[in-house]
């Protein structure tokens, strides 16, 4: 709704209501605002377009409380016309055309309100308590003064800083971790102290014993804080909430989670026992059969296309050309997760025969979802699918992880990594690769992938073809048992690479011409 014009008094204004406007504007000073809510709380504010930017700053309230002749008045309108003037000389100086960059705190809040659906509430509480105990009142020291992280402007936030905090954080939620466990120790000390005193005879009650607290303790809390960090940075960046030529700050070096590296990706040698542990999700009891053999096909298709998880659960059947010579997914433009880089109005990822061998045996499941979720009582034998795609297998993965005997990070992302990495142990190049994955940052691969891709589909599937038949020769080194015509063609992909010699030699393959 536009804004009122009124020539505002204090008169009128105590009469006014929320039905005569949100917003009422004063004809005798220009941009001066009176705000009333439905409540009927009313409050001055300068609101208008100043230098190409739309501006709105509080000056202060009319009234607190709805209009009552015994409701007093905080700011007259002579008062409000006064304060919109300084106001105004204020906006004219040059000194405030300088755009200063936000402090770290206030960039934070503004990603949160501007961005809250982008995490579920309880994960969205989670990074304000993070931030508010362990990143806001962190100290640092900026121009000799020693003062909260969350005060510090973005453009005087350094890396140095960035692994401090990382280093705090840290060492906080292991200390705090370590205060709970030698708490309950004492509790349950009590406890026992308690219990023998009446029998001050038995000698055989258990002693307590203090729960050892590791030294990866808190590792999470500490990465999860930056990873929050490196997200509001891109966001200002994105919102130019900082100068154009700005830098990011980032951390060196991220703390080694326990039980966790950085390969997050499926080894060669791996893929055997990882194959049959997926067989084994099929028939796992506890859970729907249906879904069960769903996610499993969920799972291969994640491994298999490269494709992101999201887009591979809401995979549809329309999207989908498995009649042609050539089948390939086309995933529309506006579910792609770089569709600003798109040219074309769908992203094309070639299948391979293992792929479209997994989707012509589950056509007919869906009419919409290739991997639907089914609901219903497995125990009556009343499961149907539903309208709505599986949304998540961690679980599951998890699950098969255990069955294959994985103790390395491995997570529904790293299944897109591994297809990559294969690819690259059997030669591809970049631009083969970010064929078949969809990567986007470089032109000529979105290029490379759309026109030659017959030539994406050789390389991934040969890259599968050796997760089915890899054995071990030496620590960290693996051999694909591959057909003679496999390696021939892995030799005119590579021709002209520096590895066709060493592939050749090790074949007994003459390298070709």
């Amino acid at each position: 709704m536009a804004a009122r014009f009124v020539h505002l008094t204090d008169t009128w204004l105590k009469k006014a209501t929320a039905t005569d406007g949100p917003a009422i504007k004063d004809t005798k000073q220009g941009h001066l605002v009176c705000r009333i809510s439905p409540k009927g709380k009313k409050s001055w504010a300068l609101a208008g377009k100043f230098h190409d930017q739309h501006i709105s700053i509080k000056l202060g309230d009319f009234q607190q409380a709805p209009g009552k002749p015994s409701t007093p008045v905080e700011m007259s309108t002579e008062m409000a016309r006064d304060a919109a003037k300084l106001a105004l000389e204020k906006i004219k100086s040059p000194a405030h055309h300088q755009k200063k960059a936000p402090t770290l705190g206030e960039a934070f809040d503004l990603h949160c309100q501007v961005n809250p659906a982008s995490n579920t509430p309880g994960t969205l509480a989670d990074h304000q308590a993070r931030f508010d105990t362990y990143v806001r009142p962190f100290k640092v020291e900026v121009d000799g003064l020693s003062i909260p992280l969350g005060d510090v402007p973005l453009t005087r936030i350094e890396g140095f800083h960035l692994d401090d905090l990382r280093t705090h954080v840290h060492e906080a939620v292991r200390a705090k971790k370590v205060k709970k466990a030698q708490d309950q120790h004492q509790a349950a000390m009590k406890k026992w102290k308690a219990a023998t005193a009446p029998h001050s005879g038995r000698k055989h009650f258990p002693k307590p014993i203090l729960t050892d607290v590791p030294d990866e303790a808190g590792a999470r809390s500490a990465n999860q804080a930056l990873t929050r960090l490196t997200t509001v940075f891109k966001f200002a960046i994105r919102r130019k909430l900082v100068p154009a030529d700005w830098q990011r700050p980032t951390s060196i070096n991220r703390i080694q989670e326990p039980g966790q590296d950085d390969t997050n990706h499926l080894r060669l040698d791996q893929a055997p026992a990882f194959y049959a542990a997926v067989e084994a999700l099929r028939n796992r009891s506890g859970y729907k059969v249906e879904n069960n053999d769903a996610i499993a096909d969920c799972i291969l298709a994640c491994l298999w296309t490269g494709g992101r998880k999201g887009n591979v659960m809401a995979m549809e059947w329309e999207h989908l050309d498995l009649d042609s010579t050539d089948p390939a997914w086309r995933i529309p433009r506006h579910l792609y997760k770089t569709r600003k880089k798109l040219k074309t109005g769908f992203k094309v990822i070639p299948l391979l025969p293992w792929m479209v061998q997994l989707l012509q045996r589950r056509q007919g499941c869906h009419p919409r979802w290739v991997f639907p979720l089914y609901q219903g009582n497995l125990k009556q034998g009343k499961t149907t699918a539903g309208d709505a795609h599986i949304k998540d297998f961690r679980k599951s993965l998890e699950w098969v992880k255990q069955q294959a005997g994985i103790e390395q990070r491995l997570t529904i992302h790293g299944l897109r990594h591994s297809l990559g990495t294969w690819m690259h142990q059997q030669g591809a190049t970049m631009k083969v690769i970010a064929g078949q994955l969809g990567h986007d940052d470089l032109t000529s691969a979105q290029r490379y992938a759309h026109n030659e891709a017959s030539h994406v589909r050789s390389a991934a599937s040969m890259a599968v073809e050796a997760s089915f038949t890899v054995v071990e020769t030496a620590p960290g080194e693996v051999q694909a048992s591959l057909p003679v015509d496999d390696w021939v063609l892995i030799l005119q992909l590579l021709q002209g690479h520096q590895v066709a010699s060493r592939l050749a030699a090790a074949t007994g393959i003459k390298a070709l011409e």
